[in-house]
């Protein structure tokens, strides 16, 4: 038997190791797919309305009732 194939197989388990690890996270991204929360959308357009002037942690957005008229919330 050749000496090389006679050598210590240890890699072959961290291989072994890493391909299941993969395949169970790529198993993992079918069965809960990632998303993205809202409320970093919602600090993006407080900071928005900050840099142009408006009052500290103020949404202003369009009025659902009247949309000629704004409405203000605090967001914490």
């Amino acid at each position: 038997m050749p000496q090389f194939l006679q050598k210590q197989k240890s890699h072959r388990i961290l291989l072994l190791v890493t391909f299941l690890g993969v395949l169970l996270l790529g198993i993992m991204v079918f069965m809960v797919p990632p998303g993205a929360d809202p409320d970093p959308c919602w600090g993006f357009l407080v900071m928005h309305n900050m840099e142009q002037g408006h009052h500290f942690n103020l949404l202003i957005s369009p009025d659902p009732s009247n949309i000629a008229k704004n409405q203000v919330r605090f967001l914490s």
